[in-house]
């Protein structure tokens, strides 16, 4: 899952994000990169410049963590994500206030 910065598309000034999917993965983690600063400012848009993108390319294949730049989730072999069980129930409250 890779966090891109604010204002890089055309219509939107809102942050995006990437999630890379592949099927033939042969571990059970997550990578998380946050590149919400590897932008330039031209104009009235924010551009990934080949460095940025070079920096976001070297995060994604090096898969390690890095403070406040990448975060690597394992996950146990026999778990394949994230149960309702491990969800925090006032986080679910605070975002469908009213639903049991």
């Amino acid at each position: 899952v890779i966090q891109l910065p604010p204002d890089l598309f055309f219509g939107t000034t809102i942050a995006t994000c990437v999630i890379v999917l592949k099927k033939s993965k042969s571990d059970n983690s997550v990578l998380f990169i946050d590149a919400s600063d590897q932008f330039k400012r031209f104009g009235n848009k924010n551009k990934l410049t080949t460095e940025h993108q070079q920096a976001i390319l070297d995060a994604y294949t090096g898969r390690t963590d890095r403070d406040h730049v990448t975060k690597l989730v394992r996950f146990p072999p026999d778990r394949r994500g994230i149960d309702n069980e491990d969800r925090d129930a006032t986080e679910a409250e605070e975002v469908r206030p009213g639903v049991p």
